[in-house]
């Protein structure tokens, strides 16, 4: 028997079914189901290129730089400030950041992220420009402020568009595109520098982050325009549920109805239950409260709106220090893994130059046909300059040009292999899972990879291969693990806090890197980066023993390594 609404034999959502001749229940509508998820997923990525592409503009353009700044003892010093000044406010602020999504809303969240990053690289610029050192310092700190939250707000809204299906894919993907920023980075940067000035090079980056917050703000319109679609299915569905004689349904949760994105975390999962009250006894079994239903009671962990400040802070208080187990080792592992490869970009050039492409203890000739040994106390000919007309000419000068863009090609392989790769692995997740056992396999393979760079003279170019592997495979894994052992309604804050910690590491790393430089670089003058590499290959057995705790719990090693896992917390 039909109900009314029948269209061409197809079966409305309005079917009645025997013995009880009641209407079945309207179906679940999500954001996941609509075909705009992929344009949402090709603006996030487009957004998240213009923070990927300047953020490593001082390490891309440092040659440039110090020969711009060649006559100011400070320069090195503040350049290492550039990066701890972008990471130390990013201990904590993703945190932050993760509060904000889930209390005032994904967009104006990521509106207010991009417009910082915008403003600090511009700031970036200008100070350069101006050679001002201090004011250069001042724009990475904007950039920091909104650089890593972003990523929180942008992970929020991807979840939402792909929750239950394809998300290690759209994850993959993501994070593809955004490496592809730090790849023509690397590559094209340095050109426009050399071509034209530094400052050129890095206003290109600001005309880049302007391309991305355009993307921003179409991703608003592109999201409001679905949620308003998904508001008219639910009216329709609901005027004709009554119509079958269905009974009361309930009303759609608050954001819908507005015609909003996204502004409780329970609705990250995108989903809208348009079914019977929990009251009614036939639709009890089929039909679950929204997770975001409003009620005057929070959930657990969670302070309701319009509380004070200080309930809010005990609430996302509770809401971290129930996370489980399995998202803390999932954190630490990211936390030291990603301290392995991104702080090793900061010195890739500097270590592939002196460990692969011009090693010190050659000899050259300087201008005056004199023969000199090139080491960190004589780096350049005496008496002349590579930078100048006369001192480019010279052999020596010559050779480290063409070695400076060939390392400037070898240092790129792990972010093309990110960019080639993670969708490809997101996909591979998706269908086969195995999160857990790939964890293990990424650290492992970073792990040796840092270690053969210390011991071995094996082409560094064939190593940066496998860091490149080894990271991508990590990344694939990751982040789509977190909505797995977290549930959805503090998916902002769990993302936030591994942010938070992961910057921790990223503060740390450079700091430690450096010490540990000036302490074993006179150790081993044919490779001294060293002891570098060895304290890089103790971070990643640090984040291969986390792997194998999480893997050695056996629930959540089922769960990672399921093809279609159940998400939240168990």
């Amino acid at each position: 028997m039909k109900a009314f609404g029948l269209r061409s034999g197809i079966a409305s959502p309005t079917t009645l079914r025997e013995p009880f001749l009641k209407p079945a229940p309207p179906p679940v509508l999500g954001k996941s189901s609509l075909p705009q998820r992929w344009l949402v997923l090709a603006l996030a990525s487009l957004l998240m290129i213009g923070n990927y592409y300047c953020y490593d503009n001082p390490a891309a353009l440092l040659l440039q730089l110090r020969e711009k700044f060649a006559g100011n003892s400070r320069f090195d010093v503040c350049y290492e400030m550039f990066y701890s000044v972008y990471s130390l406010p990013n201990v904590f602020l993703p945190l932050i950041g993760g509060l904000l999504v889930d209390r005032v809303g994904v967009l104006f969240s990521l509106h207010l992220f991009a417009l910082l990053v915008l403003l600090g690289q511009t700031l970036f610029a200008a100070a350069t420009t101006g050679s001002s050192l201090p004011l250069m310092i001042l724009g990475r700190a904007f950039f920091g402020l909104g650089g890593e939250s972003i990523s929180v707000a942008q992970n929020a809204i991807v979840t939402n568009y792909f929750a239950g299906k394809e998300l290690a894919l759209a994850l993959g993907i993501n994070l593809s595109s955004s490496r592809l920023g730090s790849v023509i980075n690397n590559a094209v940067s340095p050109a426009v520098a050399n071509a034209s000035s530094v400052d050129a090079a890095l206003w290109l980056g600001t005309a880049v982050c302007c391309l991305s917050f355009a993307a921003c703000m179409l991703l608003a319109l592109v999201d409001t325009h679905a949620t308003r679609s998904l508001r008219r299915a639910h009216r329709a569905a609901q005027r004709e549920y009554l119509a079958a004689g269905g009974g009361v349904t309930r009303a759609a949760p608050e954001d819908v109805v507005a015609g909003v994105a996204c502004r409780k975390p329970a609705d990250f999962g995108g989903e809208v239950r348009l079914g019977l009250k929990p009251s009614s006894p036939q639709a009890a079994p089929a039909v679950a409260a929204p997770p975001a239903a409003a009620a005057p009671t929070a959930a657990k962990g969670t302070a309701p709106r319009g509380t004070a400040g200080g309930g809010a802070a005990r609430g996302a208080a509770a809401t971290v220090t129930a996370f489980p187990r399995s998202f803390w080792l999932l954190a630490v592992c990211c936390m030291v893994i990603y301290s392995c490869v991104l702080p090793f970009n900061n010195i890739a050039a500097s270590l592939l130059l002196d460990r692969d492409y011009f090693p010190y203890g050659t000899e050259w000739r300087d201008g005056d046909n004199r023969t000199f040994v090139y080491s960190q106390a004589v780096p350049e000919p005496p008496g002349s300059s590579c930078a100048s007309s006369e001192g480019g000419s010279l052999p020596f000068c010559v050779e480290l040009a063409r070695s400076q863009r060939r390392i400037s090609i070898v240092m790129s392989e792990p972010y093309v292999m990110s960019a080639l790769l993670s969708p490809l692995l997101g996909y591979t997740v998706d269908r086969y899972g195995q999160r857990a056992n790939l964890a293990i396999v990424s650290a492992l393979i970073l792990m040796l990879s840092h270690l053969m760079l210390a011991l071995t003279h094996a082409p560094a170019a064939v190593l940066l291969v496998g860091l490149g592997l080894g990271y991508s495979t990590f990344a694939a894994v990751v982040w789509p693990s977190i909505p797995l052992v977290v549930d959805k309604n503090h998916l902002g804050t769990a993302y936030g806090m591994l942010t938070a910690l992961q910057n921790i590491g990223l503060f740390g790393t450079p700091l430690l890197v450096g010490s540990v430089y000036e302490r074993t670089s006179s150790l081993s003058p044919s490779n001294p980066y060293v002891g570098v590499e060895l304290y890089f290959t103790l971070q990643a057995s640090l984040g291969l023993t986390s792997a194998l705790l999480l893997w050695a719990d056996a629930p959540t090693r089922r769960k990672l390594n399921a093809t279609r896992p159940a998400a939240g917390a168990d």
